[in-house]
């Protein structure tokens, strides 16, 4: 009886280490600077929102995926300037996101994908 419930604890301690071991993995956040620094678009809350923070002057978007969008980007604008952040509604987890400085009457300027691992 004594072996049995030490076998048990010792599974569970086992465990516990495993689980906390990869919960960085999933819970950790993930960012994204556009051209220049101008802006940063980061996931947080268990990775269900974004954020798009404006560093500069101009304008700035985040442009990101979910898990259940079927593939669809999403944006989120920020035109409040320098030291703002808008954030977004809570949805499935972000998979991708990158962060984009609007350029008036041309492409934007984006940085690179940052992907979920």
């Amino acid at each position: 009886m004594k072996r049995t419930v030490a076998k048990r604890a010792a599974g569970f301690v086992i465990a516990g280490a495993a689980l906390l071991g990869a919960s960085p993995a999933f819970a950790s956040d993930m960012g994204a600077y556009s051209p220049g620094n101008k802006a940063y678009t980061y996931s947080y809350g268990t990775n269900t929102k974004v954020a798009q923070n404006q560093k500069a002057n101009g304008r700035s978007h985040a442009d990101y995926k979910r898990a259940a969008g079927g593939g669809d980007t999403y944006h989120l604008w920020n035109a409040s300037g320098p030291g703002t952040t808008q954030y977004s509604g809570v949805g499935s987890t972000v998979t991708q996101l990158r962060s984009c400085n609007w350029v008036p009457d041309n492409d934007d300027k984006c940085g690179s994908w940052a992907y979920r691992q």
